[in-house]
């Protein structure tokens, strides 16, 4: 799925006819979310199939739960 193609936090509150702040309310659990709101937006992300961007969860969160190794080989090259 290219990047034009994917559903986006902003599709699914349109579709559902919600804030995008209800939307995220939504996907996080929030409990102040009535549960027949709740029930609408749920039923468009699975009708549309969103998925919360990892890389965006990552900025917001300011957590990329990604582990970086770094490595560093000593060798002698003969005439250096």
């Amino acid at each position: 799925m290219s990047k034009k193609d994917q559903i986006t936090i902003l599709k699914v509150a349109e579709t559902a006819g919600v804030s995008k702040q209800t939307v995220s309310c939504v996907i996080n659990n929030h409990p102040d979310v009535a549960d027949s709101t709740r029930k609408q937006v749920q039923k468009v992300i699975d009708e549309l199939g969103y998925h919360p961007s990892v890389v965006a969860r990552s900025l917001t969160k300011q957590r990329t739960h990604t582990i970086a190794v770094v490595t560093a080989t000593h060798y002698h090259r003969p005439g250096f």
